[in-house]
């Protein structure tokens, strides 16, 4: 069975002072979860997210995080994908 990582390629990070925009394609219909934790494991944000079989767009609101690195995890039934990314302020 594929990796979710594996099924959605190009997982990209574009990371704002305001928002943190998450762009990548899912191949097939998937449930996933999305969790965002700083890195003491403090979990920040988790969101429950129904993939389509196309290219995907996610806004993530970061003005309400502090200044710090931060990790997305996007785990589903195939697997988890996680990346870091940094805000600014």
């Amino acid at each position: 069975m594929p990796s979710l990582k594996s099924l959605c390629s190009k997982f990209l990070l574009y990371p704002s002072s305001e928002y943190l925009n998450i762009s990548f394609y899912a191949p097939e219909e998937m449930e996933v979860q999305l969790i965002i934790f700083d890195m003491s494991g403090r979990v920040i944000e988790v969101q429950n997210l129904t993939l389509e079989n196309d290219k995907q767009e996610i806004q993530i609101d970061v003005t309400s995080y502090e200044s710090g690195i931060y990790m997305v995890s996007l785990v589903g039934e195939k697997g988890r994908v996680v990346e870091k990314f940094t805000v600014v302020r």
